[in-house]
């Protein structure tokens, strides 16, 4: 279940992570799906549209969470501070998927 970091978390989380191009977006879906325990990924790149999707046969998420994607401090990776010292995910734990989607209206409003 996907769940908004507590504050101290947050304060030991802060990495700037901004994911500025399209080959680091494409690397942290796959990290994603690696942490999902994912066997198999598919990575699909429209380049005229600059879409990305990412399929995989991973544990998913469930319906509750779909609103909380994407949200800065949003994650099921870790909960503690004890959590980011002891980390068994590849991913950034709640920071990647929003800068991802900050990307994104950021590239929206550009293209305009």
């Amino acid at each position: 279940m996907i769940k908004c970091l507590p504050e101290e978390v947050q304060t030991s989380l802060r990495s700037g992570v901004a994911i500025g191009s399209l080959t680091q977006c494409v690397e942290e879906l796959v990290l994603n799906s690696i942490d999902a325990k994912a066997t198999c990924v598919a990575i699909r790149v429209d380049l005229e549209t600059v879409k990305v999707q990412a399929v995989d046969n991973g544990s998913g998420m469930g319906k509750e969470d779909l609103d909380k994607v994407g949200n800065r401090y949003f994650t099921s990776k870790c909960y503690s501070v004890e959590d980011l010292e002891n980390l068994k995910f590849y991913g950034f734990r709640g920071e990647a998927l929003a800068s991802i989607a900050t990307m994104q209206l950021n590239n929206s409003c550009n293209c305009s």
